[in-house]
């Protein structure tokens, strides 16, 4: 009677001990929750990764910007692919989108955006350059505006920012040129060597609605770089 006992206490302990066996997997710091987790961020919490990248400085950039072999052109024209490159567009237009009644000017809204990066070149002590073709067809009250961006090492963050004033296109059919001489609206930093650098160039309706749009063929972007 007594070994029975004692082989049905053990019996049961066994069995009662399987529960804390199964609480213990529940807590945060187990094993399995922390297979979990991985798992969780494997399938594609992208704020967490972006976190972990940001927090983990340089050790998480990419790998140094290399130098072409082809030399960087200050020269650029704009392309339907969305490129900045150095040879010229044939031909083609694009639409731009309406100011949807309302004015945008000095900030980008629903803009054509045209990038070109590895850029290698060397300040010249200008300034930036332009002449884009728009025809604003025989609409009323319509008027483009421009940013040029400069990222000089190609690390995402924008050193030197842009804006010039809008320009009002007539009601006749026919593409006229927005240049620089419309004038500087606003602008923020410094030019300095691109290593590796970035340029963007953002096209908009600062008014009017629909019927804008710009030639790409006669159209092009001077970097005050050689």
């Amino acid at each position: 009677m007594l070994v029975a006992a004692i082989l049905m206490t053990a019996g049961a302990c066994v069995v009662g001990c399987a529960a804390p066996a199964q609480s213990v997997t529940s807590t945060p710091g187990s094993r399995p929750a922390a297979a979990g987790s991985a798992a969780s961020s494997g399938a594609g919490s992208a704020s967490s990764a972006q976190s972990s990248s940001a927090q983990s400085g340089s050790s998480a950039a990419g790998p140094a910007p290399v130098r072409p072999e082809v030399p960087s052109s200050p020269l650029l024209y704009p392309q339907a692919a969305g490129t900045l490159s150095a040879a010229a567009a044939t031909d083609g237009a694009l639409a731009l989108h309406s100011a949807d009644g309302q004015t945008r000017d000095g900030e980008p809204y629903l803009p054509l955006v045209f990038t070109a990066s590895n850029l290698w070149l060397i300040p010249t002590g200008g300034t930036t350059a332009f002449a884009m073709a728009l025809d604003g067809g025989d609409r009323v009250g319509s008027a483009v505006q421009l940013r040029v961006s400069y990222d000089l090492t190609g690390d995402g963050s924008w050193e030197r920012v842009e804006t010039y004033r809008y320009f009002a296109t007539d009601p006749l059919p026919g593409a006229e040129r927005y240049t620089q001489d419309a004038g500087l609206l606003s602008g923020f930093g410094t030019l300095a060597e691109m290593t590796g650098g970035i340029v963007r160039l953002e096209v908009w309706a600062a008014l009017g609605e629909d019927g804008l749009s710009l030639e790409l063929a006669d159209s092009e972007l001077v970097l005050p770089y050689s």
